[in-house]
């Protein structure tokens, strides 16, 4: 019977525990952010501010030449898996054409690239990437399966191709907001950081009983 219980006792310390969702909304700003933590997310800005409270309390990508961080790292005190962010197109100042080659005409027709770019990194190598055209229409972008076990989730606003047809008429080619950023921890089995302690007990106990049985009296 001993035996059966401690068999079911390690058992169950394998067993995974129920995933657990957080989600960074960016609620609370005060000022301008390079960290931001919430709910057990830590969203840093690589190379400027994260979060914009002017903007309605989101995070917030230009991709340069302004205060604000092109890329931006999530984070969390374990590995966990990308699920979902929302996107606010800002618009654009790209056109599609060439200055030096004169052929920029009115009216201008928008630039279109892929200038949201997201990267899913486990200890330092990179493991799942997608990237694609912001839109004109605020949506919610859905990972899939490769943004699973990750320790870092970047987000990033690529400025326009190195050397290709376009033209920027301010100093940033767009802009965007992101929010309720959604990662779910990767659940450890239930009970593992126990599990050594346990077994040590358990351990223990049997040898301790194992002694006294030796020592009886026949």
């Amino acid at each position: 019977m001993m035996k059966i219980t401690a068999f079911l006792f390690l058992l169950s310390a394998l067993l995974p525990a129920s995933a657990t969702a957080a989600t960074m909304t960016f609620s609370g700003l005060t000022s301008e952010h390079d960290v931001w933590t919430e709910d057990g997310i830590t969203a840093t800005g690589l190379d400027g501010a994260t979060a914009s409270v002017l903007r309605g309390e989101v995070g917030h990508l230009d991709d340069g030449s302004t205060q604000f961080a092109t890329t931006i790292e999530f984070t969390m005190a374990g590995d966990f898996s990308a699920n979902a962010f929302d996107l606010i197109p800002l618009g654009q100042s790209a056109i599609d054409c060439n200055p030096d080659l004169r052929s920029c005409a009115f009216p201008f027709t928008d630039a279109v690239w892929d200038n949201v770019v997201v990267e899913g990194w486990k200890d330092g190598v990179l493991v799942a990437s997608d990237s694609f055209w912001m839109g004109e229409t605020a949506s919610t972008y859905s990972f899939d399966s490769s943004f699973s076990l990750l320790d870092t989730l970047l987000i990033k606003n690529l400025r326009l191709p190195e050397g290709a047809d376009f033209y920027c008429l301010i100093d940033y080619c767009s802009h965007f907001n992101i929010d309720n950023v959604q990662l779910t921890v990767v659940p450890l089995p239930a009970a593992l950081p126990l599990f050594a302690s346990g077994a040590v007990g358990l351990w223990v106990f049997l040898f301790r009983r194992g002694r006294k049985r030796k020592n009886t009296p026949i």
